[in-house]
């Protein structure tokens, strides 16, 4: 089993952060020199001053961190941010693959153009589902007793495999009563789609 798509869009948030810093410092990795990095990344605009690139890398690193869910705010919080993460980089990727890149990039070169809709804005839209999946699995997700019986999040357990001793009525429920059944359905999905 790979990766959480949680675990693995924060490690490319972190990445993209990485990249972002590197780029405030003056490289120009992986293009050979700034007016290619120009051309290709901003669509012909120069390249922002440093305190930019890290404000940019800052806020990659703060979606990474909602993403993976890190404990360092709470819980509520991260899973606005985790569905903020989701809707801000799927508009990038889908204003991208609409070819509206001049919201974005006003100044956008042909080249820039090709890029976004080839490679910039796929991105984002694969980082944008891999911040939903870690919003949706935070909502939905499966717990296992020690008897290794699935139990959604109503509380409910199958009957063939109860704890011996646990009455499954006795759990607490983790949604209101008027989420229970789509909960149920949800979670019967994913632990479908998980199980292919």
């Amino acid at each position: 089993m790979g990766p959480s798509p949680g675990s693995a869009t924060a490690a490319a948030l972190l990445g993209l952060a990485g990249l972002h810093v590197a780029w405030g410092r003056g490289a120009t990795f992986p293009f050979r020199d700034v007016d290619s990095l120009e051309d290709a990344l901003l669509g012909g605009a120069e390249v922002p001053a440093p305190l930019t690139c890290y404000a940019v890398a800052g806020l990659l690193v703060g979606a990474a961190v909602v993403v993976a869910d890190v404990p360092v705010l709470p819980a509520r919080t991260r899973q606005v941010g985790r569905v903020v993460v989701a809707g801000v980089l799927g508009l990038r990727g889908l204003l991208g693959q609409a070819g509206r890149s001049d919201l974005y990039a006003p100044h956008a070169t042909d080249r820039f153009r090709r890029l976004d809709q080839a490679l910039y804005s796929p991105l984002c839209l694969a980082l944008a589902t891999g911040a939903l999946s870690a919003a949706v699995s935070r909502l939905v997700r499966p717990l296992t007793t020690s008897a290794g019986v699935l139990a959604d999040v109503t509380g409910a357990v199958s009957e063939e495999g109860a704890e011996p001793g646990v009455d499954p009525g006795a759990r607490p429920h983790l949604l209101p009563g008027r989420w229970r059944p789509a909960a149920k359905v949800a979670g019967t999905l994913l632990v479908a789609l998980a199980n292919r």
